[in-house]
């Protein structure tokens, strides 16, 4: 909190923004904070490393992993393997998609 005087019934800070409504504080929903287009450029040249971009460490890993090992054994393996974690790492996985945003609370 900045510690700035606001009114006892705002839902926000007029100040620094924070949310002081516990109900609209629970639904807000964070930005990305990582650009599909460059987690799907990082994994094109390192396979698995769009994962570890998105903080996803463990999924990279094993895309590190097998992605050459599909390659080396054969070619088509490693390619579908390849361009599926690609289009993996270009993914949003959020589960809170139509929720409440920040945008739409209005201020006081």
């Amino acid at each position: 909190m900045c510690a700035e005087e606001i009114l006892i019934e705002a839902k926000r800070c007029k100040h620094c923004g924070e949310i002081l409504d516990e109900e609209i504080a629970a639904q807000y929903v964070p930005p990305l904070t990582w650009n599909p287009g460059t987690a799907a450029l990082i994994s094109l040249f390192i396979p698995g490393g769009g994962h570890m971009y998105k903080n996803q460490i463990g999924v990279g890993l094993v895309y590190l992993i097998l992605v050459p090992i599909g390659y080396l054994f054969f070619i088509l393996p490693g390619l579908c393997l390849h361009i599926f974690c690609i289009v993996d790492s270009a993914k949003v996985h959020r589960p809170d998609i139509g929720k409440l945003r920040i945008s739409s609370v209005h201020r006081n």
